[in-house]
């Protein structure tokens, strides 16, 4: 069997385009698997969601909008749409874990800023360093401040 030049080069062409083909088949499969693993996800997996927004109250005698100052996370909330409230009444309730971490947080700020009022007091009066009784709860405080007094005196 004779093999001519024009067949020896469309069997390596077609040698190439196969090559070139498998390697183009093995992205589109590779991107169609990646798009529907992405589905399965995108179907069945759980985001959490953070929302805000507005809530409008309509009493009988004017429309009010509320809107909260501080966010939160809601806890309970004692009504439905529908229901009628009374004056005062509770209707929802926030959950006050960020609101007591910011409160401990601006406490134990405010005690650290009487601490260095108390040093720099006495430093600039030239007077015995004296913490306020305030502070006799919080012995870490007063011994952060008291070296640097000793050693402005020692000076």
């Amino acid at each position: 069997m004779k093999i001519n030049q024009h067949d020896a080069a469309m069997d390596d062409f077609d040698i190439q385009r196969e090559r070139a083909f498998s390697g183009a088949s093995r992205i589109v499969l590779i991107c169609s698997l990646l798009f529907l693993i992405l589905g399965i996800w995108a179907w069945f997996g759980r985001l959490d969601e953070v929302s805000t927004g507005n809530g409008k109250v309509i009493p009988s005698s004017r429309e009010q909008v509320l809107q909260s100052l501080d966010g939160g996370i809601l806890a309970q909330l004692t009504v439905r749409e529908g229901d009628r409230v009374q004056a005062n009444q509770i209707v929802a309730r926030l959950d006050p874990t960020r609101l007591a971490s910011n409160v401990g947080e601006s406490a134990a700020k405010y005690r650290a800023s009487l601490a260095s009022s108390a040093r720099l007091t006495a430093e600039v009066s030239d007077l015995p360093l004296a913490f306020p009784a305030e502070l006799n709860g919080w012995p870490d405080l007063i011994a952060a401040e008291t070296p640097s007094r000793r050693a402005q005196l020692a000076d």
